[in-house]
């Protein structure tokens, strides 16, 4: 079960949290502790409530998605005979077209 609550309410429990730790002496809160403070957040990753514009969301899409160093494609032609080429990812179509023509 996740407990939803909004940044201010998770910041004010994490303040009270860490005072009752220091007036017991420890000096920060055990991992297993600032991990069930993360887990409150929502699923979001605690990540402190960030904003993200549209440009950094896309960019951050654009980075995870895989690069390819090359396409692979291949053209199946009457009489049973299969044409196979490779070519740059941003290679126009015209250069597939013209390797298939001749």
């Amino acid at each position: 079960a996740t407990i939803r609550c909004s940044y201010r309410q998770r910041r004010k429990m994490m303040v009270l949290h860490m005072i009752w730790l220091k007036k017991r002496g420890f000096s920060s809160p055990p991992p297993s502790t600032m991990r069930i403070f993360i887990g409150l957040s929502g699923g979001d990753g605690g990540g402190g409530g960030q904003l993200k514009t549209r440009a950094m969301r896309e960019l951050e899409a654009l980075q995870s998605m895989p690069t390819y160093g090359h396409a692979l494609v291949r053209v199946r032609l009457p009489g049973g005979l299969v044409l196979q080429a490779a070519f740059h990812p941003q290679e126009a179509v015209g250069a597939v077209l013209a390797e298939v023509r001749g």
